[in-house]
């Protein structure tokens, strides 16, 4: 008579030894961690070999698991547990219930739905086609985006000393760039690619500004909607002044401790908010919803999808998609072709509003504009233009022809529409000088987080 065993693990020396190992709070585990040892589940699977690396994304599907606890080697397992009541500490929000009762009574009272008071902005845009940009204007709006990103850190540090600041001022600029959206959008937006390329907060908040507020003409919103986008992303990080200087500008990936202070700014921005005269009163909740995300795995408050203000799921997307675009001291910045990339692949998993990424897709393209790109016949050129429903076929000027010669920046030839060329798109490339660098599992995570 035969009796039928578990078989043995594929490698003895990660067989569960119980009497090796102690249980260890899941939340308790900190990123970044390199084990010495196994690392099991509560049954006694294996979860981590040696050399593995504790990291945000593992400690989530652990949650999503409902496993709150793991088996860890007895002897390390004071060196990767982080001090938890620093967590609760950290986790803790700044204001008080009587401001978090007004938010939640907001989205319950309706003010998650979006309505036009006036004729969508998408029918007074000035479509283009095969043109190239005006050169003397795209300088002025060059120059014009460096000192607006100077006035807006100067009203967000008056802001921070308790002096108020008018909506009005806001308003203004959101108007003046309203303006440029209509008359040229994609000119616009090519601005918002290339313009202070630096790590500066206003600078920041001025490209979430001009992408949200294209983003919601290509929506379908009236002007007022499309306004109120633009003041959002403007103010919506002012809270970010009141982390520490290592939170704020860190020279290497948050983990941990550090990543939960610095989710605190969506709580500061709000208490910012209070010295803003003026502001329509949808402003602060979605400055506070920006962060969240459809599936639930946001903050400050893991709301979801049905949840979510539509203003706040445009302002993720940008928000992420300008963050990815920018330099980082540990990371150069993406090519943007790699950053639409990410963002379409996370909208699978519902970190961004699928519908939302749809129409940014459609607005940028699948090779944004900015892109620099290697065209089927071995030519460079770089994409200027969206090309209607044509995702995949934008607009392009050709930089250098198949030999390498350069192509005369104003020539007609050097200007192709993809849609009626034989010519595609072979792939995406870099930028001299930029550092660009393609999609990594890395970022990915740090989307999710």
């Amino acid at each position: 008579m035969s009796t039928t065993t578990e078989p043995p693990p594929a490698d003895p020396k990660l067989a569960f030894r119980p009497e090796d190992n102690v249980t260890v709070q899941v939340k308790r585990l900190a990123p970044g961690y390199t084990l010495n040892s196994p690392m099991y589940d509560s049954r006694g699977v294996l979860l981590l070999s040696p050399g593995s690396v504790i990291t945000p994304r593992f400690k989530e599907l652990l949650e999503r698991r409902k496993e709150e606890e793991v088996q860890v080697n007895a002897k390390e397992a004071d060196d990767l547990q982080i001090d938890i009541a620093l967590i609760e500490e950290v986790a803790v929000t700044t204001f008080g219930d009587e401001l978090n009762d007004k938010l939640d009574g907001m989205i319950t009272g309706g003010s998650l739905f979006v309505k036009n008071n006036g004729p969508p902005m998408r029918s007074t845009v000035v479509l283009h086609g095969r043109k190239g940009y005006d050169l003397v204007k795209r300088e002025e709006l060059i120059q014009n985006h460096e000192q607006t990103a100077q006035q807006m850190d100067s009203m967000m540090k008056t802001a921070l000393s308790g002096k108020r600041v008018s909506s009005n001022e806001f308003s203004a600029l959101t108007g003046t760039y309203l303006t440029e959206l209509t008359n040229d959008m994609d000119q616009l937006l090519s601005v918002a690619a290339e313009a202070g390329r630096n790590q500066q907060l206003a600078d920041h908040c001025l490209k979430m500004s001009m992408y949200g507020m294209a983003l919601g003409v290509e929506m379908g919103f009236d002007e007022e909607n499309v306004r109120n986008i633009g003041l959002c992303a403007m103010i919506h990080d002012w809270g970010m002044v009141k982390l520490p200087p290592h939170i704020r500008s860190p020279q290497q990936r948050l983990e941990g401790v550090q990543h939960l202070e610095f989710k605190k700014h969506s709580i500061y921005a709000l208490e910012m908010l209070q010295n803003v005269s003026g502001l329509p009163g949808i402003i602060p909740l979605v400055c506070y919803q920006i962060h969240e995300q459809p599936n639930g795995m946001g903050y400050p408050r893991g709301r979801k999808a049905n949840m979510i203000h539509a203003f706040a799921n445009i302002l993720h997307v940008v928000d992420a998609y300008v963050e990815m675009i920018s330099p980082k001291p540990w990371r150069g910045p993406l090519m943007p072709a790699a950053a639409m990339e990410a963002i379409v692949k996370l909208s699978r998993e519902q970190v961004f509003d699928a519908e939302t990424v749809r129409k940014f897709l459609m607005q940028l393209s699948l090779t944004p504009i900015g892109s620099l790109v290697k065209l089927s016949d071995g030519s460079i050129a770089r994409v200027i233009r969206r090309n209607g429903d044509h995702y995949t076929k934008p607009i392009i000027r050709l930089l250098l022809d198949p030999k390498g010669q350069r192509v005369p920046p104003d020539s007609e030839e050097g200007l192709i529409d993809l849609a009626q060329s034989e010519l595609t798109i072979k792939e995406p490339i870099p930028f001299p000088g930029r550092n660009e660098i393609p999609l990594t599992l890395q970022v990915l995570d740090d989307l999710r987080r």
